[in-house]
């Protein structure tokens, strides 16, 4: 708890908890990555 709320205080936009599984950390990663080429938007583009 004291992570995530020190994280968002530094301004982080999310927190992720790295999972230990190497099939779940695999899922993670690729939702990750189609969330910030499908969902995000950068100024100027």
């Amino acid at each position: 708890e004291q992570d995530i709320l020190r994280g968002y205080n530094l301004h982080a936009n999310a927190y992720i908890t790295k999972p230990v599984d190497f099939d779940q950390f695999t899922r993670v990663v690729r939702q990750i990555d189609e969330f910030f080429v499908t969902v995000v938007k950068l100024p100027g583009k």
